[in-house]
């Protein structure tokens, strides 16, 4: 044991799925432990919660683990804005989960009538089925940590605390260079660990609400990079989503402080949040004025003050909001004349007015280095058409992958679509035989598998 390369020592614990294994690994002697703790935590989850924060603060404050930390995954998701009243708040506690009603399946709509019977037994039985069955005290008792864990959240943000707990910590971490934010379900699947910290609430964290002081997952990524512009960390990738597009009508004084914490970046993805209705119900309500805000060129001069980008990913939520608006151009996110002189991947979603030659030009300009191409529901311009553009892709730029899905459509003059096709996105199905079939078409040529007969309209 003793003899190992020390290489083969690092790679061994590389190959470690979780903290665990890494864990079992230092107990072998005090070589293994040494390096080990080198591999125990380069990812730092954290959240906004107390303990949350002290555990980011005993991670910074450790002499080896600091050292070797790489990344940041900050969870976003918080209480919604203003506290609940406990009327309120009991309308939302629903236990009927932890009460085993079975497998609740739901057939097909042209199932017989046996197994639609079925379905309406089991509807009826969960609907029946008490929503909990706590007594009033009990639930005052869990509407009052509600209302502390709500009114932690809260100072911790108000006081600026957050701010000083990352900042502090990033001090420490001298090997940091990836921040991911992530609100909802964008980048990471909720946490157990955030589950376990809010579950006595008995409310559901629903992520950062639209009617929050801070629309959805601005503050965090501000704070993210306030803190990394503070301890001059030199990050080098960015994920941040869901996030509300009004993160780019900060004011001027801080939008220079986020650029300036952005310049190092080679791999940035945004998923912009067009805003939801109260309810949560509705998505894209803010899409008209994301519309105009993003006509004036403020996220494509973000974009452009980060030369070195090798991987840009941006992305709305909806392709149009309740006015049938797209929530931005193809022209608001990529310039007519810029280059990213490394680009190697692209990937560009919800996105309308645009062209056969504008899409052709963006390849063009970075055809020396852009390896991978990315579509995800872009409308064309009248007179333009997606079975003529396909087939020129390939002619322009090598790529080794691509990624067309969602709806491409082309509108007439009048707005109504000539061309649509929706092909399943990646983050629907890992595969898709329609998907793949195209990737093939644009990487090797061959027959175009969209075609006019196959259109989801005709």
């Amino acid at each position: 044991m003793d003899q190992l390369p020390l290489e083969l020592l690092h790679w061994i614990c590389n190959c470690f799925d979780d903290a665990e294994d890494v864990q079992n690994f230092r107990l072998v002697n005090k070589a293994f432990a040494a390096i080990g703790a080198e591999h125990l935590v380069r990812h730092v989850h954290f959240f906004l919660h107390e303990d949350s924060f002290k555990r980011l603060k005993a991670i910074s404050e450790h002499p080896i683990i600091s050292q070797h930390v790489v990344s940041l995954f900050y969870e976003a998701d918080i209480y919604d804005d203003p506290m609940m009243g406990f009327v309120e708040w009991e309308s939302h506690v629903d236990l009927r989960s932890r009460v085993d009603l079975g497998y609740v399946y739901v057939p097909d709509v042209n199932n017989d009538e046996r197994a639609k019977r079925h379905e309406r037994r089991i509807v009826e039985k969960f609907n029946r089925t008490p929503r909990h069955q706590l007594s009033k005290a009990e639930l005052r008792k869990h509407y009052r940590i509600y209302q502390s864990l709500w009114q932690q959240q809260k100072r911790l943000q108000d006081t600026d605390q957050d701010l000083a707990f990352i900042t502090d910590a990033m001090k420490h971490f001298p090997r940091l260079r990836s921040v991911v934010m992530s609100s909802g379900f964008w980048y990471r699947t909720r946490s157990e660990a955030v589950k376990r910290a809010f579950k006595d609430s008995l409310c559901y964290l629903h992520g950062d609400g639209p009617y929050n002081s801070w629309t959805e997952g601005t503050r965090q990524l501000k704070v993210l990079l306030e803190a990394a512009l503070l301890t001059d960390t030199k990050l080098e990738a960015v994920l941040a989503g869901s996030i509300s597009w009004q993160f780019f009508r900060l004011d001027e004084d801080t939008m220079v402080k986020m650029i300036s914490a952005c310049a190092s970046l080679t791999t940035l993805n945004l998923m912009l949040s067009t805003g939801q209705d109260e309810d949560g119900d509705e998505l894209g309500v803010e899409a008209s004025w994301c519309r105009d805000s993003m006509r004036s060129g403020v996220l494509r001069s973000f974009l452009e003050s980060i030369p070195n980008l090798r991987h840009l990913d941006v992305s709305f939520d909806v392709s149009n909001g309740p006015d049938d608006c797209f929530p931005a151009r193809l022209g608001d996110v990529i310039g007519d004349n810029y280059v990213w002189p490394n680009l190697k991947e692209l990937v560009l979603g919800h996105l309308d007015d645009a062209s056969e030659t504008q899409i052709l030009d963006i390849l063009k300009r970075h055809r020396s280095s852009l390896r991978h191409f990315g579509i995800d529901t872009i409308a064309l311009n009248p007179g333009n058409s997606w079975l003529s553009l396909l087939p020129k892709i390939r002619d322009v730029v090598q790529l080794e992958s691509a990624c067309i899905c969602g709806s491409l459509s082309t509108v007439d003059a009048m707005g109504l679509p000539e061309e649509a096709w929706n092909i399943t996105p990646l983050d629907v199905a890992a595969r898709d035989e329609e998907r793949e079939e195209l990737e093939n078409f644009i990487l090797d040529g061959g027959e175009c598998p969209l075609n006019l007969d196959n259109m989801d309209f005709r």
